[in-house]
């Protein structure tokens, strides 16, 4: 099978975490396999270094775990166009808003739904917005992305209201997990857990949320475990290149059980690649065009770009 890549910088429109860089732009790599009858398939390797993933050319180099499962991927969209099959359905996917910036953001329109509020160690500051907030028809998802310290989360949890509380549906990798702290937190406001180095199934009473990111994990297996123990997930994707996106949103197409976090295209300027999805307030999902194609589709723009070995 030879693999083949083609690089790209996605232009952010703010910062997208607590931790994102000054850095104007994404960086990642389309991957493309193609077997001996030159049947093709693509899929994105869209590492994030500054949350913990090694580099993309470390990744590419060393066939990382996020390499293996680009590679998975890009072989089911090649065995779907060798079959002259599409993976994707004629359905929309329900998302939650997503606030990268609540410093900045503006009340202007009312907001409603569940909403996912990108959190950081400025605690007093987003007190104050998550009071604002709560008084909106809301659900409410932080994510801190591992920034506070043990001592920072339990000043901010201590210290929420109870008309917050009630609002938030879970709060996500407060901070590096511990699991004698987490089993604690977890008791007095659900936790989510985002992909981390240790089995989250053999602690399975420090957090209440999954989160699974089809582009980055065995998905099916993830979902599976979860069912056994009746525990609950989101499936989102990793604010990846549109291509990992639409790897990702056709496993919720099939899987999702609650709201989803693939409204992420928007994060980034548009580009060749936006035309093929259809977006209507919170509910994602792909362009007539698109699905009259084959594999994940947007055959049209991947044969437009240069293709080489890394």
């Amino acid at each position: 099978m030879m693999v083949l890549f083609s690089k790209y910088q996605l232009e952010k429109k703010n910062a997208l975490n607590s931790k994102d860089v000054a850095a104007a732009f994404q960086s990642g790599a389309l991957m493309k396999v193609i077997d001996d009858d030159q049947n093709w398939g693509v899929a994105d390797l869209c590492p994030w270094p500054n949350l913990g993933d090694s580099s993309l050319e470390d990744e590419i180099a060393l066939k990382g775990p996020l390499y293996q499962r680009t590679y998975e991927l890009a072989n089911e969209d090649l065995k779907a166009r060798k079959n002259r099959r599409s993976l994707l359905a004629d359905k929309f996917v329900e998302n939650n808003w997503i606030i990268t910036d609540f410093k900045n953001y503006s009340f202007e329109t009312a907001i409603s739904g569940t909403v996912k509020v990108k959190g950081s160690n400025e605690v007093d500051e987003l007190h104050l917005f998550l009071e604002k907030l709560a008084r909106y028809d809301v659900k409410i998802r932080l994510d801190f992305n591992s920034c506070l310290s043990s001592g920072e989360f339990n000043y901010f949890l201590n210290r929420l209201p109870d008309s917050v509380v009630e609002k938030i549906e879970y709060i996500e990798d407060p901070s590096l997990w511990s699991y004698a702290n987490w089993k604690v937190w977890n008791q007095k406001v659900p936790l989510a857990i985002d992909f981390v180095s240790i089995d989250p199934f053999k602690f399975e009473d420090g957090w209440s949320v999954l989160i699974i990111k089809p582009t980055r994990q065995s998905t099916r297996n993830l979902m599976t475990k979860c069912h056994q123990l009746k525990k609950k997930f989101t499936l989102t994707s990793a604010m990846d290149h549109p291509v990992g996106v639409a790897h990702g949103l056709r496993f919720a197409q099939n899987h999702a059980e609650n709201i989803s976090g693939f409204l992420t295209l928007d994060l980034y300027q548009k580009n060749d690649f936006s035309r093929y999805f259809k977006i209507e307030q919170t509910k994602v999902g792909f362009s007539e065009f698109t699905l009259s194609d084959y594999g994940i589709g947007m055959t049209t723009t991947l044969n437009t770009l240069n293709w080489s070995q890394l």
